[in-house]
């Protein structure tokens, strides 16, 4: 018990995933963070700490996949701490999306307010295309955001989707790697025991990598923060870095 509520919830790791394409230079990096779940107990400190990992990897793009605050009505941090933490980022390209928790209670001005003054820009069913030869596609929350019709990637680069909910990938087609948050790795996951964190959309994709039949990867980043308890047991938070070789 210790262990779970002392240690692990503050255990931020390091995960590389290694990734190949014509379309994107060796050594290129992506770095991936998720469910930050700001909130009394887990406040700016633990997000500095994640951001000084990011920018030790010195990545060349870096990806958030929503769920900045666990509750904003509660919240009683300062906002600017939050940009400024955000905005030290070292990446020249920075994007993100919404997850549900940036939604209600007024979330979703101060999560579009927040990120854009550090910097993001947010995908809200949109691409871009990047000079790294990456077309990075972000989807709206799948629970609280707009609904987008399927959108397929025309396969001329690295086709790079993001979403915070799993179940996002249903709306997704031909991309080379779809990545999202939200299950938390199952936040708690004692063996032979179901996840005590089981959200609405994670389709049973909690943590890691998950190759498809056509070749595709799904990857699930188990995040940083924890919600409604801060408890983590065998779902380590984690910093993903997709590198290119």
């Amino acid at each position: 018990m210790g262990y779970a509520f002392k240690v692990e919830p503050f255990r931020l790791v390091t995960e590389e995933l290694e990734l190949e394409s014509p379309f994107v230079p060796a050594g290129t990096k992506v770095a991936v963070i998720s469910d930050v779940h700001l909130k009394e107990d887990f406040g700016t400190k633990y997000l500095r700490t994640a951001v000084n990992k990011v920018n030790g990897q010195k990545p060349d793009a870096v990806l958030f996949l929503g769920d900045l605050f666990d509750n904003y009505e509660t919240w009683d941090g300062d906002d600017n701490e939050v940009i400024t933490a955000l905005a030290n980022i070292k990446a020249d390209i920075k994007l993100c999306v919404y997850g549900n928790h940036d939604y209600g209670g007024k979330a979703q001005w101060a999560y579009k307010d927040v990120m854009e003054k550090a910097g993001f820009t947010i995908l809200r069913n949109e691409d871009v295309m990047t000079e790294l030869g990456i077309r990075f596609y972000g989807a709206d929350d799948y629970i609280f955001g707009e609904k987008a019709e399927r959108f397929s990637f025309d396969r001329n680069s690295f086709d790079f989707a993001l979403a915070h909910v799993p179940a996002s990938v249903e709306n997704v087609e031909n991309y080379d790697i779809f990545i999202a948050g939200h299950s938390h790795g199952g936040q708690v996951k004692i063996p032979f025991v179901e996840p005590f964190w089981v959200p609405n959309g994670t389709l049973n994709y909690y943590g890691g990598e998950y190759e498809q039949e056509d070749g595709s990867l799904i990857y699930i980043n188990r995040g940083i923060g924890t919600s409604v308890l801060t408890v983590r047991f065998g779902a380590v938070p984690e910093i993903t870095i997709c590198k290119f070789s």
